[in-house]
């Protein structure tokens, strides 16, 4: 390889060499002896270059795939402290605490098990930057090159500092946080320094900025706060070039960098104060909590306009109070009683966040204070009440159910399984066989819906239910007729196979089964009984299925009353009416509706009838036409009864007042748009209307004058309309004053 590269410089009429030397310190020399001692002409000069910097220049810029992958890693790191900070509220909330090594081996975890923060990222993509580092108690460190120390966490008026970073395919990503806990007024205001120098920062980063402006930024906004002595606690840099490097040493934001941000760049942008010193905690003799640093860092993408956060993770102060505030006064009782009588009002908002009545010295957290306690205690109190309520309940029912046990044996409905098999009985002796039968041919009994087949000189019946299917083929050979049986399925450990047995298995376990039989018949006979006794089983079939389906009709149907005829001069007619559900048939035409002294008779275009009799009806609705196409009136049965081939126990009768369907082209010659048609249109919902009202008012007269008291037609109220799906699909509902 060495000897091939040397032909390559020969060859080449550049006399410059380059190498990353600043990653490989020391081999740029030897290399340049090495070289020049044993391959290269003496007369040459080669000079060696570093191409470090033009190398940093375009891996800064990232493409579509780079971006994508940087986004999924910086998602799952702002995750990774979401959970941190909840596990970190756990612990100060039960008045525990870990050390910062073990917190650290908890966020590692995430690594080998995404799914622990909900993160749908492969684990052998992923690995670490750094290992996270925690920590607390007065010793800081603000730079990646720190360590989680084995000192516990220190909540007790300290500072809590988080940095962490993950990669993915080696992108790197990271991300720096502080938590204040019990802080100081000064702590605050110096928090919020920084994240506006943060902001500041932040915003001048973007597309052909220099860096070193973005630093003299940040030192500005410093300079013109509060605390301008800031300015020497302030980091060095904020922040570098990150990307398939976590530390770019090209692209470092400070002070003498005069290197363009380019849109496209990612950066690490931080800001921060080290070794600060709280007066206030100092003099309360806090020493692990009156030194303490801050820092904000995010992952962020440059634009041409302002910069994309990739990693999201919330910036401003969070205000943990263990302890009560740092500034409060605990003297001049007085004064407090004054100030409590001028803002009453301020006060019942303050009391929510002190500590429980019943626990005066407890933690004081956002999940635990006077204002929480208090809904607990009054939850606490509905569920106990709910409780003894629905233990009395329980008694009740259990008492009405046993009554109702010793009434009906367990068998309330007094139903029966549909699919539980009963052995049909076809002949009781071999005696009431047909005498007509032969022991050489099939033989179908419509009658009493049977195959009997001949088996070895035997004729034995075989019912339609016990026959599974049927086929016939016909071949040069002959015609052959295979018949299966129901028989069980092959045995399987597996509980949903056993569950799909049949019926008349689970019904004869010990008995054998025959799974099919096949007959053939002879062409060259002539005889084909074969193929009559195939169209005989079809018939068969679906004569059983009709008797069962009538049987099954029978059974849900009830017998009605004989409708009474009115007198003719006192019959209540309403004409062109349509009904739902239809009676069948492809002519749709209009029918009447009649009242006569115990129901309503539809008689359509086709003389068919439908009774819907008074004491058969539930509810009956009235439905004026507003907004709507229809004037409605609807019948709401107790009974189903049977309307063309099928029951149903709903009834409507309608009439159409809006033509559904517009044909443009025959309006009238000077009627340009549509207003006569419009008029002679509300004329007709207001006849219409008032016809079926006057129909149903005397409909309900005619039936009370005969005795049936509770006809009377409810109309929907129209403007409550709401939509939902009663049965498959959505609709406009309407209440009524019952319904």
């Amino acid at each position: 390889n060495f000897i091939d590269l040397i032909k390559i410089i020969n060859n080449n009429n550049t006399k410059k060499i380059g190498l990353i030397s600043e990653e490989i310190k020391g081999f740029a020399e030897k290399f340049d002896n090495h070289l020049r001692e044993n391959y290269v002409n003496n007369n040459e000069k080669y000079e060696i270059v570093s191409f470090g910097e033009a190398l940093s220049d375009v891996m800064m810029v990232k493409d579509k795939f780079e971006l994508k992958t940087m986004k999924n890693v910086c998602e799952l790191t702002s995750l990774s402290l979401k959970y941190f900070q909840k596990q970190m509220e756990k612990l100060i909330e039960k008045g525990r605490t870990k050390t910062h090594n073990e917190l650290s081996n908890d966020l590692l975890k995430i690594l080998e098990n995404p799914k622990i923060v909900k993160s749908k990222l492969k684990n052998e993509n992923l690995d670490v930057c750094y290992d996270p580092i925690i920590q607390s108690g007065g010793k800081y460190k603000l730079k990646p090159s720190a360590e989680s120390n084995n000192d516990n966490l220190h909540y007790e008026y300290g500072t809590i500092i988080i940095m962490m970073g993950f990669r993915l395919r080696d992108y790197c990503s990271n991300i720096s946080r502080t938590f204040l806990i019990d802080a100081s007024k000064q702590q605050k205001e110096i928090y919020n320094i920084l994240v506006t120098v943060f902001k500041k920062g932040l915003l001048m980063l973007r597309d052909n900025v220099e860096l070193n402006k973005i630093y003299e930024k940040c030192i500005s906004t410093i300079k013109k706060s509060k605390q301008p002595f800031l300015e020497k606690h302030f980091l060095k840099s904020c922040g570098w070039g990150i990307g398939l490097e976590f530390r770019d040493k090209n692209y470092i934001i400070k002070k003498n960098n005069k290197k363009l941000c380019k849109a496209g760049m990612i950066f690490n942008f931080q800001v921060g104060f080290e070794n600060l010193c709280d007066k206030k905690k100092e003099l309360k003799g806090l020493n692990l909590a009156k030194t303490y640093s801050i820092i904000i860092g995010d992952t962020v993408l440059v634009t041409d306009d302002q910069p994309e956060f990739l990693t999201k993770f919330n910036r401003k102060l969070l205000e943990y109070e263990l302890n009560g505030d740092m500034d409060g006064n605990k003297g001049n009782d007085d004064k407090k009683n004054n100030n409590n009588n001028n803002n009453k009002k301020k006060g019942a908002t303050d009391d929510a966040y002190l500590p429980p009545d019943d626990e005066p010295y407890r933690r004081v957290t956002r999940q635990s204070n006077r204002k929480s306690a208090q809904e607990q205690k009054e939850q606490l109190a509905a569920r106990r009440e709910r409780g003894k309520k629905q233990v009395k309940l329980l008694k009740e029912r259990t008492k009405r159910l046993e009554e109702l046990l010793i009434e009906c044996g367990g068998n309330l409905l007094n139903e029966k399984n549909e699919n539980e098999w009963i052995d049909p009985e076809c002949f009781r002796d071999s005696t009431d066989l047909p005498s007509s039968i032969k022991q050489t041919k099939l033989y179908i009994d419509l009658h009493r819906e049977c195959l009997i087949c001949p088996i070895m000189d035997h004729c034995v019946p075989f019912h339609i239910t016990t026959i599974k299917n049927f086929s016939i083929s016909t071949t040069p050979d002959g015609t052959y007729l295979r018949i299966n049986f129901i028989c069980p399925s092959s045995e399987s450990s597996s509980k949903s196979k056993q569950k799909n047995q049949p019926e008349l298995y689970l019904k004869h376990r010990d008995s054998h089964f025959i799974k099919e039989l096949t007959y053939k018949n002879n062409n060259k006979s002539g005889d084909n009984n074969l193929q009559f006794c195939y169209q005989k089983l079809k018939e068969l079939q679906k004569q059983h299925k009709t008797n069962k389906k009538n049987k099954l009709l029978n059974r849900t149907m009830k017998k009605q009353d004989r409708l009474q005829r009115a007198p003719s001069n006192k019959i209540l007619i309403l004409k062109e009416l349509s009904l739902k559900p239809s009676l069948g048939g492809r002519k749709r035409g209009t029918g009447r509706l009649e009242t006569h002294q115990n129901g309503f008779k539809y008689i359509d275009h086709s003389r068919n009838e439908v009774h819907v009799l008074f004491n058969n009806i539930k509810n009956a609705f009235f439905q004026k036409s507003k907004n709507t196409t229809a004037v409605i009136i609807h019948f709401h049965l107790i009974n189903p009864i049977m309307i063309g081939k099928k029951p149903s126990k709903h009834v409507q009768v309608y009439r159409d007042v809006i033509e559904r369907f517009e044909e443009l082209g025959r309006r009238r010659r000077y009627d340009y748009d549509g207003t006569r048609a419009e008029q002679e249109e509300q004329k007709r919902i207001k006849r219409t209307n008032l016809q079926f009202k006057l129909f149903c008012d005397k409909s309900s007269e005619f039936a009370k004058d005969n005795g049936f008291l509770n006809l009377e037609f409810e109309k929907p109220a129209m403007d409550l309309v709401f939509n939902g799906v009663p049965n498959k699909q959505s609709t406009n509902i309407y209440p009524t004053e019952s319904c």
